[in-house]
């Protein structure tokens, strides 16, 4: 399994995902628990995450689940304002240019 979505710091994750190894989608409560999010907000994720919809089954397939995530992780936690957009320094002209 890639490492993109094994856990290995929870039991109860790695071992839900060990049992995963051999099915082709998940429903749900299980693509929540995978992705460590809540069912609720996987709801409201879930129009960008491919899925199946048969009537009251959602379905989300490993393989897209995987690449989803892959596509949506970033590389860097927060981005980094380049120097001229200092909310300080553009702050202080302002004030330089009002006196």
């Amino acid at each position: 399994m890639p490492d993109a979505i094994r856990d290995d710091s929870s039991p109860e994750v790695g071992a839900l995902l060990a049992r995963l190894e051999d099915r082709l989608a998940l429903r749900p409560a299980e693509a929540a628990k995978a992705l460590g999010v809540s069912v609720r907000r996987l709801r409201q994720i879930a129009h960008e995450i491919p899925h199946v919809r048969r009537g009251d089954t959602i379905l989300f397939p490993l393989p897209e689940l995987r690449a989803w995530l892959s596509r949506n992780a970033r590389t860097t936690s927060a981005p980094v304002m380049p120097q001229e957009a200092d909310p300080d320094a553009i702050a202080c002209e302002i004030l330089e240019a009002l006196k």
